[in-house]
């Protein structure tokens, strides 16, 4: 078990430039090892790469010094019913020693921020049913509709 870093650094939020960094694959298995899902295969991660290098999918950071710390993500896609660009947040992970820090909302409000910078509507939360509360305890029921999915 990792125990919490001794000294307090700052924690910034910023948009993944390198969709190969080896810490994306380091929190994204922990988030699916979180929700009970398989770690990624060079397959799945070859294509998480390539929807980051199109554009379709932007990765958040949250990171302390140069260590990413937590993630989540923005998918974007075409709304028929709203005809415009809209997207889902999703892939919200904290490594457990850094939680109960405001990460969780950091980046979330990031992933909100550039949403309105890009004129992407009506996001929508992509969670798993062991995430549901978290997001609720971000207040962020009242703004986005949260999709659950359930896992076999």
């Amino acid at each position: 078990m990792l125990f919490p870093p001794k000294e307090r650094a700052p924690i910034s939020v910023e948009i993944l430039t390198d969709s190969e960094d080896w810490q994306l694959q380091k929190l994204e298995n922990g988030f699916r090892a979180e929700v009970g899902v398989p770690a990624l295969t060079e397959e799945m991660y070859s294509k998480l790469t390539a929807a980051i290098q199109n554009g379709e999918t932007t990765f958040f950071l949250a990171k302390r010094g140069y260590r990413a710390v937590g993630m989540c993500s923005i998918t974007r896609y075409f709304s028929s019913s709203i005809c415009s660009e809209a997207g889902i947040l999703s892939d919200l992970y904290v490594e457990p020693v850094f939680r109960k820090k405001g990460i969780a909302q950091m980046l979330c409000i990031a992933a909100m921020d550039f949403c309105k910078e890009n004129n992407i509507v009506n996001p929508s939360v992509f969670c798993s049913s062991k995430e549901e509360k978290l997001f609720q305890n971000l207040n962020f029921n009242n703004t986005l509709d949260i999709l659950l999915i359930h896992s076999n």
